[in-house]
């Protein structure tokens, strides 16, 4: 059988290479990429917000020498440190409140279409104690459950973009075939790939105690 490299060629000088990249990337190391970002992000803004308040106290008191520069780096290094705890706070957050919304609305919603729709209901249904009691406690298990499924959801959501942009490039459509396929595939790998790299920080964090015992 020979290889029809004419079509080959025609194949790769259509792809997109650009999105092309940026979906496969996204494919197979989505949350891997969200982590590093928003780490990025928090130690950029309060480190160097960190580092530029102390530039000015520096010029201002006009210190000089290693006094200094060490006033300076150890700033630079507290607030990359603050950064990165507040933003991972902010992102537990977000995630909590995403999920809290959207559950408690969900219950409200269908309690409601429920009292409208359908003659007869339990009685305990049709009290107001239900409508004030029932989606605030949905809303607070909707929250904990993404919560605790953050990193399935980045998986899911990073996997779905990247198959997206990845079909896209390659000129085969953004319909459910083969987008639906590549994303699982994608998600696949960020489960597995992240499952090696908690048992290699569980393995590096035994190490080091069994040095420290």
């Amino acid at each position: 059988m020979t290889i029809p490299w004419d079509d080959i060629n025609a194949f790769l000088q259509a792809a997109d290479w650009l999105p092309l990249a940026v979906g496969v990337a996204l494919l197979l190391f989505g949350g891997l990429l969200y982590w590093i970002s928003i780490h990025a992000a928090g130690a950029g803004i309060v480190g160097g917000g960190c580092l530029l308040i102390v530039v000015l106290v520096a010029d201002a008191e006009e210190w000089t020498g290693g006094g200094a520069l060490a006033a300076k780096a150890g700033a630079t290094l507290v607030g990359t440190a603050v950064g990165i705890f507040l933003v991972r706070q902010v992102h537990r957050v977000l995630f909590f409140l995403f999920g809290a919304l959207t559950a408690g609305l969900l219950v409200f919603l269908g309690l409601q279409w429920l009292r409208t729709n359908v003659e007869e209901l339990p009685g305990w249904l049709e009290g107001d104690l239900v409508l004030a009691l029932v989606p605030p406690l949905a809303g607070l298990a909707g929250g904990v459950l993404l919560l605790a499924a953050n990193r399935l959801v980045i998986a899911g959501s990073t996997a779905l973009l990247g198959a997206v942009l990845a079909s896209q490039a390659l000129g085969m459509g953004t319909g459910a075939i083969p987008v639906v396929p590549i994303a699982a595939s994608g998600f696949v790998f960020q489960m597995v790939l992240g499952k090696i790299r908690r048992e290699r920080r569980r393995q590096r964090a035994a190490v080091v105690e069994e040095e420290a015992a």
